[in-house]
């Protein structure tokens, strides 16, 4: 499984209403066609652009015992979906 969980944030929801803009949590390794592939399998939509970023996790001290530990690392992809189509999660 690719798509982890949709990102819904105010600036998600923009995204959405102006252009069309999905946008989801996917795994590290994966790439953008494999994730446009079961995105449009699952939710049954024609994506018609796909663009990712990544976030490198943090390294954080931990107060009580000085332990480091490691926040995991994230990549989010943008899926932009037809004019046709809809995307019910966002369009409440």
């Amino acid at each position: 499984m690719i798509l982890k969980k949709p990102v819904v944030t105010e600036k998600s929801i923009t995204e959405y209403k102006t252009n069309k803009y999905v946008s989801f949590e996917v795994d590290v390794n994966a790439t953008k066609t494999n994730a446009k592939r079961e995105f449009e399998s699952i939710y049954g939509v024609k994506v018609v652009e796909v663009k990712s970023t990544s976030r490198m996790g943090k390294y954080k001290r931990d107060r009580v015992s000085g332990n480091t530990v490691k926040h995991k690392d994230r990549k989010i992809m943008l899926f932009k979906l037809s004019e046709k189509d809809k995307f019910e999660l966002l369009e409440k």
